[in-house]
């Protein structure tokens, strides 16, 4: 008999009860065990629920799975990074084996949780917290056993990506896609960490701190979100045959790191041009390999339970030891480097006079092609190191004008 103590009844909470009951059977049959939720703790018994739950297994105090020496999984799937974080750090003093879906949690403690595991001989598994239902932390894990991984790319988080293929196919301002996200369920009613790309960057935290087995600090990337894109940009856009993608991409060169999160130009070519609505798609490149693509719904109630199910397996198979990774803590006291390129600039001049003031400081920078309309002035500059570009919006925000960049890859 396998007990799991259930930490969160939420989105992705109940769909792993669900699974968990309603398969049953299956993972008898196919992995001679019995597979049982002890326990579930939740913040509030009068809450209404969408899962049938005995209210027996229903408790408010964490220590009445956390200190049960029967429960041997600890499956987190809480909203709360901080409770979930402790809740996490306690079940393994406690020699429990623990699986999360916190990206909030993974990203900033992996290390210490990684090494904390490895001392109690007990599995921390995290596939569910990048990807949702993509397996990709398995696969990478494999795939550093034997190749060295380079560069990974990848349309990281579903919320954005669903909102720009809205405003790019039917022109719509950026709040109003926002709105329909929201209404449909994609978007949180805070979408911060998802439109400002925290979310991205810590997934691309997590895949590169895996792969390149150092620690990178989501804090040290650079993130550059979609909500300032204007309906101007994508007319504009669509005039260089161009769709936008909120892309977060690292690799790892002559013993540096690059790392960032940006708004990415992508042409037809690209495999992320046709990637549209809630669905993710993350690039792997290895030494070896070459690239491998890994495509799937990003998000989602049965995805992300199905992700932490296959997590729960691999603890019961016993090859758990094998999924731990070896990852130097030293944290780099610099920030990863951004990208050089080919950029977008959209300046909004409130006062006309402006305009020239800031061209004549820009245009130095490279070739660039400048289209005027208006108040607005789309400049299209050749390659921009990124500290060029980095100087163009100190520039611009000195003069109080309003911007908008992209990075051109296609």
């Amino acid at each position: 008999m396998i007990n799991i103590g259930l930490l969160g009844l939420g989105t992705v909470g109940s769909g792993v009860y669900e699974i968990i009951n309603q398969q049953g059977l299956f993972f008898k049959n196919q992995w001679n065990e019995d597979i049982k939720i002890k326990k579930v703790l939740i913040k509030h018994k009068e809450k209404e629920r969408f899962v049938d739950i005995d209210d027996n297994l229903l408790t408010l105090n964490p220590k009445e799975i956390l200190d049960d020496e029967e429960i041997d999984i600890v499956i987190d799937a809480l909203s709360d990074r901080e409770v979930a974080y402790n809740c996490i750090k306690n079940a393994l003093e406690n020699n429990k084996h623990v699986v999360t879906a916190s990206k909030a949690v993974v990203a900033p403690n992996l290390c210490e949780l990684q090494y904390l595991a490895k001392q109690k001989r007990k599995a921390f598994l995290f596939e569910a917290s990048v990807g949702g239902g993509i397996p990709i932390i398995n696969p990478l894990k494999q795939m550093i056993e034997v190749d060295n991984i380079v560069q990974i790319e990848g349309i990281l988080n579903g919320t954005t990506n669903y909102i720009l293929t809205k405003m790019y196919e039917e022109e719509l301002p950026f709040y109003v896609a926002l709105k329909d996200a929201q209404h449909k369920g994609y978007a949180e009613l805070d979408p911060t960490d998802d439109i400002k790309g925290y979310d991205t960057a810590r997934k691309l935290s997590i895949l590169s701190t895996v792969a390149y087995g150092q620690k990178v600090n989501f804090d040290y990337i650079d993130c550059y979100g979609i909500d300032k894109i204007a309906v101007e940009d994508i007319y504009a856009f669509k005039e260089m045959d161009l769709t936008p993608k909120l892309i977060g991409k690292s690799k790892i060169k002559d013993g540096n790191i690059y790392a960032a999160v940006e708004p990415v130009l992508v042409s037809k070519d690209s495999s992320f041009f046709s990637v549209k609505d809630a669905f993710n798609l993350i690039l792997l490149n290895g030494l070896n390999t070459g690239e491998l693509h890994f495509y799937g719904q990003g998000a989602g109630k049965n995805p992300t339970a199905n992700s932490i199910i296959l997590d729960v397996i691999n603890i019961i198979k016993g090859i758990y030891e094998s999924e731990n990774i070896n990852i130097d803590d030293n944290t780099q006291e610099y920030k990863p480097l951004g990208f050089d390129g080919k950029y977008y600039f959209r300046f909004t001049f409130k006062d006309v006079k402006d305009i020239d003031l800031l061209l004549e400081d820009i245009v130095q920078y490279s070739q660039c092609k400048l289209i005027k309309e208006n108040k607005n002035v789309i400049a299209i500059f050749e390659w921009l190191s990124r500290k060029n570009v980095d100087e163009i919006i100190n520039k611009a925000q000195g003069l109080g004008v309003d911007y908008f960049y992209s990075r051109i890859d296609g």
